[in-house]
């Protein structure tokens, strides 16, 4: 499957990854070279310093990401590899999300603005809040056809608690953190990193905080006008990489990209790994039908190819024949 039409997450989540464990000896370039060519490079230039701005809006395939945490999880001489990186806070790799929590007026603020924004990051991170009282609950789940092993969910939760006492510049309150996992051996590097009571073999994934916390001030923060900018900017990523993560949005990618031979619905089946009646229920349950995405596309390439003769036109448009295509046309203008 072509990278695009996977679901994607951060590419700088990956390169603050792949950097990581680089630096740990969990993986080498050539393991990096054979994942993605440019990451190596990428990781480089973010070692040095250098202009990341270009990666800061990429999307990376969310594949790449798991296959980094799973290489972090079958080396064994590292196993706190994911809280410790979840502690360590990095602004040189900041995306557009981070930059935006900057700009929030309190933690609750936070908060919520960085939900409403997960989808930049990785659609599979999946945070429940639920206030009882005095004390909120903010439990955490992978939901994705991948299998995140238990690192990259440590990694999440210590982070999310970390970038809040970084942007509040005090450390935070924690009632408790509950795992669903057995008690490691490195349980005193967890009780470091979150300085509360750990309860393991729990129900969820949780951090539990005491509500009055979420007033607690950001430092430097409340900037409505740089706020109204980035959300701005946010919301039309939000809108790109949600089309993506649609059967429907991928269908289209696909059709733009090679009209003429994805336009044969068993070909287009095979891209996307499913069959064809698969595909038929997926798109059905979002509303819309082969026949319509194939017949958007063809007009949108019909646009730009006008100027051509006809044959040429019916062709490129995966028509059998002129025929199809003129009667296609009349309806078109």
């Amino acid at each position: 499957m072509s990278p695009d039409t996977q679901p994607s997450v951060s590419a700088i989540a990956v390169v603050d990854l792949a950097r990581e464990l680089l630096r740990l000896n969990i993986i080498d370039e050539t393991d990096l070279r054979q994942l993605h060519g440019p990451l190596a490079t990428q990781v480089a230039v973010l070692n040095k310093g250098g202009d990341i701005s270009d990666v800061l809006e990429r999307r990376y395939p969310e594949a790449w990401l798991v296959w980094l945490w799973q290489q972090a999880d079958q080396r064994p001489f590292y196993p706190s590899v994911g809280i410790e990186f979840g502690a360590r806070i990095l602004p040189e790799s900041r995306g557009l999300p981070s930059h935006l929590l900057q700009t929030c007026r309190d933690l609750g603020d936070v908060l919520n603005t960085y939900l409403d924004n997960i989808l930049l990051v990785n659609p599979a991170d999946q945070w429940t809040v639920e206030t009882e009282g005095e004390r909120t609950v903010l439990s955490f789940k992978f939901l994705s056809a991948f299998d995140y092993p238990r690192c990259a969910v440590e990694r999440s939760m210590a982070a999310l608690y970390h970038w809040g006492c970084y942007l509040c510049e005090q450390t935070l309150p924690l009632l408790a953190v509950d795992f669903t996992f057995d008690q490691p051996d490195y349980h005193r590097v967890v009780e470091r990193c979150f300085n509360a009571p750990i309860r393991y073999q729990a129900q969820r994934n949780a951090l539990i905080v005491p509500s009055a916390v979420f007033a607690t001030q950001v430092q430097g923060g409340d900037q409505p006008y740089i706020r109204k900018i980035l959300s701005q900017r946010a919301l039309e990523l939000r809108s790109h990489i949600g089309d993506q993560q649609t059967v429907s949005g991928r269908v289209r990618q696909l059709l733009d990209q090679d009209l003429a031979h994805y336009g044969d619905q068993s070909n287009l089946a095979d891209a996307l790994y499913m069959s064809r009646s698969t595909l038929v229920r997926k798109l059905a349950r979002e509303g819309v039908r082969f026949s319509q995405l194939l017949d958007e596309a063809r007009r949108r390439c019909f646009q730009r190819l006008h100027n051509l003769p006809a044959t040429q036109i019916a062709d490129r448009l995966g028509f059998m024949d002129v025929s199809a295509f003129y009667k296609a046309r009349r309806r078109w203008e």
